[in-house]
């Protein structure tokens, strides 16, 4: 097989992502120093197509990183020890390929991710009112997350509070809102 075709689209910057390559492509590209070892082009984008395909790309179902996961993949934490992800299918997932990925099961609409293949993100909105929801986190880690994306995409507090309020069956709507409050003082 040739891989002229395909290095020279790489190159050129034709070519997105690498999601679409099977696992022998990947590991010429690699052996031939196109790649990283973590399969990972040198030249990418840091964004969240690239950070979720990262952590996301190996499972067999498609999945979008949530929580804290999602809010490093939108690049405004470090990246936590371990990942969350929720299936965006009715496949359960018993156990993932990856070993720090915990699956969650969330009722996500389609205007809720952003999907690129078969990995994603949940949006800035919905990270931000899974994480005032959240039971896992300590309060600094979801304070850092929930400030930092509503400054880095300009979601105000009444936007938060509307999209939380129409969420009346969703668990730990209340302590999301008093969470809200809380950080508005």
């Amino acid at each position: 097989m040739k891989l002229w075709p395909i290095l020279h689209t790489v190159r050129m910057g034709h070519f997105l992502s690498l999601n679409t390559f099977t696992l022998a492509e990947l590991s010429a590209l690699r052996l031939n120093g196109d790649i990283s070892p973590a399969h990972e082009m040198w030249e990418e984008s840091d964004d969240w197509r690239t950070r979720s395909w990262k952590v996301l790309s190996r499972e067999l179902h498609p999945l979008v990183l949530t929580g804290l996961s999602a809010a490093w993949a939108h690049g405004v934490i470090t990246e936590p020890s371990g990942h969350t992800a929720s299936t965006i299918t009715v496949h359960r997932i018993r156990a993932p390929k990856h070993l720090s990925l915990k699956i969650e099961q969330r009722n996500l609409l389609d205007t809720e991710m952003l999907i690129n293949g078969h990995t994603g993100v949940t949006r800035p909105l919905r990270t931000i009112t899974d994480l005032l929801r959240s039971q896992q986190h300590s309060s600094t880690d979801v304070t850092t997350a929930v400030v930092a994306l509503m400054n880095n995409y300009g979601i105000t507090y009444e936007s938060i509070r509307s999209n939380l309020n129409s969420m009346p069956f969703y668990p730990y709507v209340r302590q999301a809102l008093h969470r809200l409050e809380d950080l508005r003082n």
